[in-house]
């Protein structure tokens, strides 16, 4: 027979934790696997017309809980007509979770996701995504995108160091460009991808 209140309560906290830091570490895992199979082009992609508004919402929503457990200020803005453009909507998701994931790390308290209008002249959109963190000094732009680089400011945060490698990666797969803005502080990351891909 279960103990008291407490103990229950203590016993799921503790699942809990041990949840959480299990499927860590199956992501970090995968991580690793997807950045070495795109290395060694050995990533399948399919790519389909997909809501590139919608995709950016839900992985807001996903990330929402845990910007207010930290205490930040996450917002987001989004045009008015939805942004649709083909991708692997899984490989899509996993470089917005990544992007995400890194500004909400390392954010002092605010963290800001933009989805301008389709830039038509270029037949692109772009998704930046700011935080007020750790400065990124200019001259560093190309090591952060280097597999298990870390800042000095970064080395003890919980990580592989894998994550802009994979999603700079996973955007050139869709043709597409990842790389920072020189930002007054914190980090400012963009992505630019076609709105069709060379396939269509």
């Amino acid at each position: 027979m279960i103990g008291n209140t407490a103990d229950v309560a203590n016993i799921k906290d503790s699942l809990k934790i041990m949840e959480r830091n299990t499927n860590r570490l199956i992501d970090l895992s995968n991580q690793q696997l997807d950045f070495r199979q795109t290395e060694i082009r050995g990533f399948s992609l399919n790519y389909i017309q997909a809501n590139i508004s919608e995709l950016l919402e839900e992985t807001y929503l996903n990330f929402k809980p845990l910007a207010e457990q930290k205490d930040l200020d996450l917002q987001r803005e989004l045009p008015p007509a939805h942004v649709m453009a083909f991708v692997d909507v899984e490989a899509f998701t996993k470089i917005l979770t990544i992007l995400f994931s890194n500004a909400v790390k390392y954010a002092a308290g605010n963290v800001a996701v933009y989805l301008p209008p389709v830039d038509k002249n270029r037949n692109c959109f772009t998704i930046e995504v700011k935080n007020d963190g750790y400065l990124v000094p200019y001259e560093m732009k190309e090591k952060i995108f280097e597999p298990f680089f870390r800042l000095k400011e970064t080395e003890k945060q919980k990580g592989t160091g894998i994550g802009l490698a994979l999603s700079r990666s996973l955007a050139e797969w869709h043709n597409g460009v990842l790389d920072i803005k020189e930002p007054k502080n914190g980090l400012n990351v963009y992505m630019t991808i076609p709105v069709n891909h060379e396939d269509f």
